[in-house]
């Protein structure tokens, strides 16, 4: 079994996967060494605006005169989705999700695939940034200001060209992974890279 990690990230109208809906993600497809094979990228039509909330729609900047999305349907970017994974995997491969709080992502992306039942390409595993983090703080007994995106890529001097746009945020999660990582070298696991948590 290989594996094949997938760094992904959601904009969202909300909080709430069950009443909420996703508008944009990005994923970056790498290696087990955290190299980037790909990245796939798409912002969705949204279904209900109305249920949106206003503080969500300010942070990740939507409008519908300039939010330009590839995709009119939720089911056809989770499908474009799919085939970008298995353009990029074989059978024995497995792909496991990186994310910063990546349980928020994965709510939405699994209410998706169940929506439309399609087949759900990603391992039963998961890596969160904030895992990783807090087991750097433990290692080094101290504790960041806090675990947010925008703060761990100032206090690691990842830049974020874009902060709540998917795309790069995907970029900026993955730097500071590797940033951490590489601090946190004798900690590695049996595959060479890092502990992965049960989701």
């Amino acid at each position: 079994m290989n594996t094949k990690f997938c760094v992904l990230d959601t904009e969202t109208t909300g909080l709430k996967s069950d009443y909420h809906e996703i508008i944009q993600y990005a994923a970056l497809l790498c290696d087990n060494n955290l190299n980037v094979i790909d990245s796939k990228v798409a912002k969705i039509k949204p279904r209900w605006v109305e249920r949106a909330s206003k503080k969500a729609l300010e942070i990740n900047g939507y409008h519908p005169r300039t939010w330009n999305p590839e995709y009119d349907s939720h089911e056809r970017a989770v499908i474009e989705l799919n085939n970008f994974i298995e353009e990029h995997t074989g059978p024995d491969d497995e792909v496991v999700l990186i994310g910063q709080n990546v349980m928020f992502d994965i709510k939405f992306m699994r209410q998706e695939y169940k929506r439309y039942k399609i087949r759900y390409p990603f391992e039963y595993d998961c890596v969160d940034l904030i895992d990783v983090v807090k087991i750097w703080e433990k290692t080094n007994n101290k504790k960041l200001k806090n675990r947010k995106l925008a703060y761990l890529s100032e206090f690691t001097g990842c830049k974020n060209e874009c902060a709540h746009d998917a795309y790069y945020d995907v970029l900026t999660t993955l730097d500071i992974l590797k940033w951490f990582i590489n601090d946190l070298k004798h900690i590695k696991n049996k595959s060479g890279v890092l502990n992965v948590s049960k989701r």
